[in-house]
C-alpha cells in the first residue's frame, strides 16, 4: 500500500479514493479541533471532514464519497474547530477531474479549444452562405459580435493563439518538445 502523501492533492479524480494527511501545529487534534475542507466554484460545492491522525488529520474518502464530484477547478479552505471557535488554516486551489467510468459525451477539449473551433465553423458558414454581415451570435455559451469578416478574423486569431499557448503548455508538462524552442550546434573546423 503507497503511503498517505502530507497535505492537500492539486488534482482529485471524482470517482477514486484519495486520503492525505495534515498537521496543523497550532491547532492539533489532540487539543479537540476537528480540521473541515471547503471546496467552491461556480457550480459546485463539496464539504470534507478530516478524522484524527494523533496529533494531525486524515481525510480518507471512499470512491463512493467523491463518484458524483463535479468536474472543474475549486478554490479550498482548510479550518479547524472547536466549540465555537474557527481558524482558517490553509487555503489553495484544486482541480476534480472528470469521472470517465460514468461520462457518455466526453468532450476534452478546453473552452479556448471549443471557442476556436466553433469560430472556424461559424466562419465557414458565413464565407459559403454570403448572407453579408453577421450583427453577433453565441458561440460556446460567449456572445460575439462581429462588424465585418476582419473580426471574425481578428476572433480566430487571438483563440487560435489562447489554443496554441494551452498546446505548448501540454506539451511542455508532457516533457515534449517546445516549439517555441531553437536549438542551435555549433561544430570546430
Amino acid at each position: 500500500m503507497a503511503d498517505t502523501p502530507i497535505n492537500e492533492p492539486s488534482q482529485v479524480r471524482a470517482g477514486d479514493s484519495v486520503s492525505w494527511s495534515k498537521e496543523v501545529e497550532d491547532y492539533p487534534a489532540t487539543d479537540s479541533y476537528t480540521l473541515y475542507y471547503s471546496l467552491r466554484n461556480a457550480t459546485g460545492l463539496i464539504d470534507i471532514t478530516a478524522g484524527p491522525d494523533g496529533g494531525g488529520y486524515l481525510v480518507d474518502l471512499a470512491s463512493t464519497q467523491t463518484t458524483g464530484w463535479t468536474a472543474g477547478y475549486y478554490d479550498w479552505i482548510a479550518y479547524v474547530k472547536k466549540a465555537a471557535e474557527r481558524h482558517t488554516v490553509d487555503g489553495g486551489r484544486m482541480e476534480i477531474l472528470p469521472n470517465l467510468e460514468n461520462t457518455v459525451n466526453y468532450d476534452a477539449r478546453s473552452d479556448a479549444r471549443v471557442i476556436y473551433d466553433n469560430l472556424i465553423d461559424a466562419y465557414k458558414t458565413y464565407i459559403e452562405e454570403g448572407t453579408g454581415h453577421v450583427v453577433s451570435m453565441s458561440i460556446a455559451g460567449k456572445a460575439m459580435s462581429f462588424r465585418n469578416a476582419q473580426d471574425f478574423i481578428d476572433q480566430i486569431k487571438y483563440w487560435e493563439n489562447k489554443v496554441r499557448a494551452e498546446d505548448e503548455a501540454e506539451a511542455i508538462a508532457n516533457n515534449d518538445a517546445n516549439p517555441r524552442r531553437v536549438g542551435i550546434r555549433f561544430n570546430r573546423l
